[in-house]
């Protein structure tokens, strides 16, 4: 078995605001999905389908619960604020509705919340009673067995590590670490033997080699977040493989010798202490964690001192590493902390939004690629053979799509209009569309490149990461006027149907703001944008290559808003 994290944001600084757009509407409620949901997405923290807002809880509530973006976020979402302690089940036989513990009113309130996250990540451990509804037989203390595994390897890991060691481990059995420890040492000097190791790891979990990748999102992203780990370039690990590891910093040793002193306390040890002792140990962990945080407990002092006495059989007098809201169900807690919450409101969402299908002009659409569409344009471009032939080579290395797609990401997070223009174009011309790119300098073409075959033509706007890391408004509108004047022009078959492309490094952050562009567009003057982020771009280019697959002209043609690709 192995811990599962839900990965709905990697950014700390949305769930934070998360946390304390929750806090400000349901201080003193309970609440469920929909409530949280809600709230979500008219701060603009969650969009479905690049709306906000009702417009996002309306084009996502579908018959299908699986298939409601906006629902299925806010579970996620809640998820993991119940792993690191935010929330908490009202009642123990269901897990909605939830409130907001004080631990989490702590962090929404805090100026200044990552100190406190972090303490929040070491409280992580399993097993918890508050978790009754997952079974795992391991038992660990995820995050503080992650830097223990770090400095044992050497101080740099590949991210399949995590989830194949401490994510995986007993760390209350020095015997099953070093167990461990010893299987990833066997596997390291040698690509083809990581592979292996990956794919029976994967199968005996019964479950795709991406979804297993995707458990590592969490704890890389609170990792980097906290300025533990960095990233790295590494041959040495599994040579010949030049792979994107992650090296623990400075900062996160010092985060680790911090709570090596502390007494790790489990929710076993716990549950055999007597009712006073164990009302005594709940009040130092959460304190404690809040001194470490930064708080002043000055005005606590004097009762932990009491607590401290009651415990000293437990604790050896050390300070606790326990955090009862992560361990315990919330009344428990509670009770010991001398919190009511028997008057607490319920805040079911008052506007219920009618079930109705996706319309078709929502603002995300899947891009497919077909077997029987293969890659059939070729013009000797040299961009693109270099291209094909070095995906041809990654992959003959042994290297998967996913780790091929990273390379080709991350190498041109800095690339300029000189050297990313072409790329595209070449990018285009191996999926088997002939796309021209226009000359730097050539103030006689509008338009950046130009998809003219086969079937009506494509203006594309690209915008380089040199120029700006986020597709933002600016590029639409230069779409817009791309397509008008294409159409006044007449220089190429086209239709106001037909898609009038912006391709950039990254999606826009504010995705509702773009969205809501591109529907003016399409209602207004009948034109239709579609937005290609670089990423997307790259897992069609690698599929076309390993698979021969490509998507189709019409595909293409017709799309609407934000592509995405299928799986």
């Amino acid at each position: 078995m192995m811990i599962k994290f839900r990965n709905p944001s990697s950014s700390l600084r949305t769930q934070f605001l998360l946390l304390r757009a929750i806090d400000r509407e349901f201080d003193g409620c309970t609440f469920g999905l929909n409530d949280f949901a809600r709230v979500a997405t008219s701060d603009n923290l969650m969009t479905a389908y690049g709306f906000t807002g009702e417009k996002a809880l309306s084009v996502s509530q579908v018959a299908d619960t699986s298939r409601n973006s906006t629902f299925n976020n806010a579970k996620q979402t809640a998820e993991l604020f119940r792993i690191l302690g935010w929330f908490s089940s009202c009642q123990k036989e269901r897990a909605y509705p939830v409130m907001m513990t004080e631990l989490g009113r702590y962090v929404a309130r805090s100026q200044d919340p990552l100190p406190i996250y972090k303490q929040c990540l070491f409280g992580i451990c399993s097993p918890q009673e508050i978790m009754t509804h997952v079974k795992y037989k391991e038992q660990v203390r995820c995050f503080r067995c992650i830097l223990e595994t770090f400095v044992a390897l050497g101080g740099v890991m590949y991210k399949h590590e995590l989830c194949m060691g401490p994510m995986s481990c007993n760390d209350v059995n020095q015997n099953d670490v070093q167990e461990m420890l010893d299987r990833l040492r066997s596997m390291r000097g040698s690509f083809r033997l990581y592979k292996s190791g990956w794919a029976q790891f994967c199968a005996s979990l019964r479950m795709k080699e991406y979804s297993v990748d995707n458990q590592t999102r969490f704890p890389r992203a609170a990792l980097a977040g906290c300025g533990w780990v960095e990233e790295c370039m590494s041959k040495d690990i599994y040579p010949p493989s030049n792979m994107k590891c992650l090296r623990i910093t400075d900062e996160g040793r010092k985060a680790l010798s911090g709570i090596s002193e502390l007494k790790d306390l489990r929710l076993e040890e716990f549950n055999q202490c007597t009712g006073d002792v164990q009302d005594s140990l709940i009040r130092l962990g959460f304190y404690q964690l809040l001194g470490r945080s930064g708080y002043d407990l000055s005005i606590v002092q004097e009762s932990l001192d009491r607590d401290a006495d009651i415990a000293k059989d437990v604790t050896g007098g050390k300070e606790l590493l326990f955090s009862p809201f992560q361990v315990l169900s919330c009344s428990r807690v509670n009770r010991a902390l001398d919190i009511d919450t028997t008057g607490y409101r319920d805040a079911a969402a008052e506007n219920k939004v009618q079930l109705s299908d996706r319309s078709p002009r929502a603002t995300t659409m899947l891009l497919k690629a077909n077997d029987d569409s293969s890659c059939k344009f070729s013009d000797g471009s040299r961009d693109a053979e270099l291209l094909q032939s070095e995906i041809a080579a990654f992959a003959g290395n042994g290297a998967s799509d996913e780790e091929i797609e990273e390379i080709l990401f991350d190498r041109e997070r800095h690339s300029n209009q000189d050297r990313f223009y072409p790329l595209i174009g070449a990018m285009f011309r191996i999926l088997g569309f002939d796309c021209r790119v226009s000359r730097q300098g050539d103030n006689g073409s509008r338009m950046d490149a130009i998809i003219v075959g086969p079937g009506d033509a494509i203006p594309i706007e690209i915008k380089s990461p040199g120029e700006e890391e986020l597709i933002s408004v600016k590029g639409i509108k230069q779409a817009a006027e791309n397509k008008i004047i294409m159409l006044s022009r007449q220089d190429y078959q086209t239709s106001a149907d037909t898609v009038s492309l912006v391709v950039g490094y990254k999606a826009p952050n504010e995705r509702a703001e773009v969205a809501s562009l591109i529907e003016a567009f399409r209602s207004v003057f009948g034109i239709n944008i579609g937005v290609i982020s670089f990423d997307v771009l790259v897992g069609l280019v690698v599929e076309c290559v390993t698979k021969q697959k490509t998507i189709s002209v019409k595909q293409l043609q017709t799309l609407k808003g934000f592509a995405n690709v299928a799986e």
